[in-house]
């Protein structure tokens, strides 16, 4: 699935992947990698490390360039824009 997220940039999609919070919000966990959920700071305990449906307009964020020395580079970043959800079978 994830090789495919580039491919589906502005598209309704729909992906099933856990549920994951992260420092900067709520993320399905695709592969290991994570795609943000637009507007969720994170999910409701019950739903947490647990397999979920999330729908949305998918939406690419490219990383800012890197300036002088760092420790942590920011990445790019893909996010679920308009999401629904609902836990996964």
């Amino acid at each position: 699935m994830w090789e495919d997220l580039q491919s589906r940039v502005d598209e309704q999609v729909t992906v099933v992947g856990t549920a994951q919070n992260a420092a900067a919000g709520a993320i399905v966990s695709l592969d290991g990698r994570p795609v943000y959920v637009s507007e969720l700071e994170q999910w409701p305990p019950e739903l947490v490390g647990r397999k979920v449906e999330v729908s949305g307009v998918l939406a690419f964020y490219p990383a800012p360039p890197a300036e002088g020395r760092t420790i942590h580079k920011l990445s790019d970043s893909y996010v679920l824009e308009d999401a629904s959800w609902s836990a996964a079978g």
